[in-house]
């Protein structure tokens, strides 16, 4: 059977958004487009099957990267995480296909750039362990390969002694044994091993022996 098309009778702007048209196709509404997209088209233009199919996949695309760069424009995200937001939305895979692939290539999608960055911020504001950071990353999608990567270079020490100074303030106060207890408790739940959390309070407790001798000659 030829493919006999339909005629656009009508092309209408959005009263909710100026910037997209509504197209009718035979006297019924067909579908949406962003303005841009509709430019070339006008009333009385016949459409093939093919160009309606085309031109709705392209409304579905513009749709998809917008509503991704909504998502993207209020922190980092992952491939994953932005597939998973595309298909609570209800777009097809192809649709979803596209849209990641166009921010992959802006971009906008970089899953060993926001490893480094959450490993980056995690250590600055709420320090982790390097199991605790590789499970966090596996729980946004990253793959095994890009986490270890990331953290090829992490010092698990280094960030235990970051966490331990900030236990250290919390608890000084507490008596030796209920301190210790309260620090290899916080730092345990921050993803550290025993030994890793030895370390890093020994030479916390270094540091913090050298400042009181150095308080002491300054006296």
């Amino acid at each position: 059977m030829a493919d006999s098309g339909k005629v656009i009778t009508e092309i209408q702007v959005q009263k909710r958004d100026p910037d997209r048209v509504s197209i009718f196709l035979d006297g019924e509404y067909s579908f949406g487009l962003p303005a841009r997209l509709a430019e070339s088209l006008s009333v009385g233009m016949k459409l093939s099957i093919k160009e309606i199919t085309s031109l709705q996949m392209r409304a579905q695309e513009q749709k998809a990267m917008q509503l991704s760069w909504d998502q993207l424009s209020r922190r980092p995200r992952t491939e994953k995480e932005i597939r998973d937001y595309l298909r609570v939305k209800n777009f097809s895979e192809e649709v979803v296909d596209t849209v990641i692939q166009k921010l992959a290539q802006m971009d906008y999608v970089d899953d060993a750039a926001f490893a480094a960055q959450w490993i980056e911020n995690r250590q600055a504001f709420r320090p982790r362990g390097r199991l605790a950071l590789k499970v966090e990353l596996q729980q946004k999608g990253v793959s095994k390969e890009v986490i270890t990567s990331a953290l090829m270079d992490f010092d698990d020490i280094e960030a235990a002694y970051a966490a331990a100074k900030t236990a250290w303030r919390k608890y000084r106060n507490k008596d030796p044994e209920t301190f210790q207890k309260r620090v290899y408790g916080y730092l345990s739940r921050r993803g550290f091993n025993y030994e890793t959390i030895r370390a890093a309070v020994e030479k916390l407790d270094m540091e913090q022996n050298m400042n009181h001798h150095s308080s002491d000659f300054t006296d």
